[in-house]
């Protein structure tokens, strides 16, 4: 890999730093609206989609972890 496809790579590995504080913003968010729900509300609809936000998102920056990780690899070859 030469000097230019490198410096390509860590951009994007930024990148994914900077994609993964945004979704880690919103699943905080997500986690306190559920929070802030009453307890008998917390099992409803909403109460479980919000469960499910927080998962999905979590699942999210987890996946980025691998790609990052992937490509830091790459980086240091």
């Amino acid at each position: 890999m030469n000097k230019t496809q490198r410096k390509k790579l860590e951009d994007i590995v930024e990148n994914i730093y900077v994609i993964k504080g945004d979704i880690e913003e919103l699943k905080e968010s997500e986690e306190e609206s559920f929070s802030n729900l009453p307890e008998n509300l917390q099992e409803d609809d909403r109460g479980l989609q919000l469960e499910t936000n927080v998962e999905s998102l979590e699942s999210a920056v987890g996946l980025l972890d691998e790609l990052e990780n992937l490509l830091q690899e790459l980086i240091g070859e």
